[in-house]
């Protein structure tokens, strides 16, 4: 049954187990051609190491392969969504509202090395499955994140979102990184489950990261504003900053400049 479900979003990658009953009339491999009725005891669905679940029983309606339900409940580690809407291969049209554990980036995304804290999420998400838009807004409570690429970690962020199209805008965001304190504002553009563009403003006070390059290591205080555009494969990086007790380490192979004898 899993397979089948994962049918109407046009692919087969969860596994997982189902208890309901079901009333359908049409052919089974076609679900644009079946519709009926569904009441759902209890699933549970696995991909990769995420497990997601639901809470009570739901009922669901299916017209030309589309699932429509008032509410159900999903639930993964300390997350906690409703959902009401319309379910599609070719159709999303969602209202989402609830809690989610950011940890469950770690499992999305490869570059992220580790994340905590929650997103408090009402929104609506609509589109086809291939290209998903969503309004509405969010809350990020307590966060911390550590990305593959950096190797300072962002802690107690907090800051409001909203939702617009396939842009999340952060506004009044806050928290603290290398040993001092972030102010973010702008906006992530997203593409799939992935992001496709940054468009960011950061405000560093009293921070003092580590950069640690093939060359050299670089350490100093920073005060001042930065800025961050294009894709995370080419990502421009500008800005004004103050540098305090600046100190620059070079990486030397005294072997490439001893010459032999």
């Amino acid at each position: 049954a899993p397979g089948l479900i994962a049918g109407l979003a046009g692919h087969k990658r969860y596994r997982g187990e189902v208890t309901g009953r079901a009333e359908l009339s049409g052919r089974l491999v076609y679900w644009e051609r079946s519709g009926g009725k569904i009441r759902l005891d209890e699933a549970r669905f696995m991909q990769d190491d995420l497990t997601i679940e639901t809470g009570a029983r739901s009922d669901f309606s299916m017209l030309h392969g589309v699932l429509r339900t008032s509410r159900v409940s999903v639930l993964a580690p300390r997350t906690r969504l409703v959902v009401s809407g319309r379910l599609g291969a070719r159709l999303v049209d969602l209202d989402v509202s609830g809690r989610v554990d950011l940890a469950l980036a770690e499992t999305l995304f490869g570059w992220v090395d580790h994340a905590a804290g929650s997103l408090v999420l009402d929104a609506s998400i609509g589109g086809k499955a291939e290209r998903l838009t969503m309004l509405g807004t969010g809350r990020i409570e307590g966060a911390s994140l550590q990305l593959s690429t950096f190797e300072n970690r962002l802690t107690r962020f907090s800051g409001d979102l909203s939702f617009s199209q396939s842009s999340v805008i952060f506004e009044r965001s806050s928290g603290q990184w290398a040993g001092g304190q972030l102010q973010l504002t702008g906006s992530l553009a997203l593409k799939d489950v992935g992001i496709d563009r940054i468009r960011l403003a950061v405000k560093l006070d009293g921070v003092r990261p580590r950069f640690t390059l093939d060359s050299a290591d670089i350490l100093g205080t920073l005060d001042g504003e930065v800025s961050m555009t294009g894709p995370l494969s080419k990502l421009a990086v500008r800005g004004d900053l103050d540098v305090r007790r600046g100190r620059i380490t070079p990486k030397i192979d005294w072997s490439k400049m001893v010459g032999s004898s």
